[in-house]
């Protein structure tokens, strides 16, 4: 079985109509970049701040990586304002939290959201848009925020059509604030948000069961060594 989750896919061949070429994908499975990260900052010579200390008590080597790839939906291309489109994971299982993955105004990079279930309910019913939900508060980058790779820019413009978001998962709790911990076999939802569209009509959606991989996704994730542990902003 492919540890990868197929959300929502359109090709160029499977959609007929011309009108979309679009991907939500999931992945789930450890990363031992993290684990050696935290032996840096636990060893008698570090010096770890109040935040990385905090990281290191709240969050585990389980990371969830999520490909968005908005390149046409709904005939909607580059050539619109595509500001605050992309891409959402919404828990089905347990308490019915998330993330999701916007574009910023100027289309050239991603905004990072934390979602509680009642803000997934609010944003999908009218004025069904993302507007209402506020960035994270504490900002760190591969750890409460996705650490955005793999970006595809189209030929005009300079702005993304697609690109990969990658971030460490907290152990499980009973509550989380600013975080969500999705989990193997656990029932979830991937949207594709389409600001350009109409109403309802913005939002995309399947639900699925989530996979896992076996071992970690060595060279692909965020933590990878020599690159996201060096960058992590702390």
């Amino acid at each position: 079985m492919s540890w990868q989750t197929e959300m929502l896919k359109a090709t160029a061949t499977s959609d007929t109509t011309g009108n979309n070429v679009y991907e939500m994908s999931v992945w789930l499975y450890a990363d031992s970049a993290w684990d050696k990260w935290v032996a840096e900052k636990s060893a008698s010579t570090a010096t770890p701040t109040e935040n990385e200390k905090e990281f290191m008590n709240n969050y585990s080597s389980y990371t969830l990586r999520i490909k968005c790839d908005i390149t046409k939906v709904a005939g909607t291309t580059y050539t619109a304002n595509r500001a605050e489109s992309g891409c959402c994971l919404r828990d089905e299982s347990q308490k019915g939290g998330g993330y999701c993955m916007k574009l910023n105004s100027l289309q050239t990079d991603v905004i990072s959201l934390f979602l509680t279930n009642a803000q997934f309910e609010t944003v999908l019913a009218t004025p069904y848009d993302l507007t209402s939900i506020s960035t994270v508060q504490k900002a760190y980058e591969g750890i409460t925020t996705f650490s955005i790779s793999n970006k595809s820019l189209n030929a005009v413009g300079q702005k993304l059509d697609s690109w990969v978001g990658t971030k460490v998962q907290p152990w499980p709790a009973a509550s989380y604030t600013e975080m969500y911990r999705f989990e193997k076999g656990s029932k979830a939802t991937g949207y594709i948000y389409n600001y350009v569209g109409i109403d309802s009509k913005r939002w995309l959606d399947e639900t699925k069961i989530l996979n896992e991989a076996v071992r970690a996704f060595v060279g692909a994730s965020l933590l990878s060594l020599g690159t996201a542990i060096g960058t992590l902003l702390f």
